[in-house]
């Protein structure tokens, strides 16, 4: 019984320590900053796609100026976006446990290629520990 507990917990640790050498491109929901940031972007793109309608135009850039206000006072400190290794590590671990227990919160998901092959095999083998 103790065995299945430590194969998982050395298992999640692993992986832990894989999803850390994948830069945080490989994720989204873990750097909320850049999320915010990479939506702005989008949301400025949409803007210039629909410039002819000025009520459309209107209506975005009120609430671009109110999600910017909110993201400048909240969220753009210098330590959300240029996380400490700590930090980071820490991150991965959180994810390695909800992906290890089966659970995904859905709040921190990978959006590669090769962290979703990852975060798949890491579901097997727990699925794997599970059965035998």
């Amino acid at each position: 019984m103790y065995e299945k507990v430590y194969l998982f917990f050395s298992v999640t640790l692993l992986f832990s320590i894989l999803y850390f050498y994948l830069d945080d491109a490989h994720f989204q929901g873990i750097n909320f900053a850049q999320d915010k940031i990479k939506e702005n972007i989008i949301e400025e793109e949409l803007i210039e796609s629909f410039s002819s309608t000025k009520i459309i135009n209107k209506a975005i850039g009120e609430k671009k100026k109110q999600i910017k206000k909110s993201i400048e006072e909240n969220e753009l400190k210098i330590e959300n976006i240029n996380q400490s290794l700590y930090q980071r590590f820490f991150n991965r671990v959180y994810f390695s446990i909800s992906c290890g227990c089966l659970l995904g919160f859905g709040d921190i998901h990978p959006i590669t290629n090769s962290s979703k092959l990852i975060v798949m095999l890491q579901s097997l083998i727990t699925v794997l520990i599970i059965i035998f």
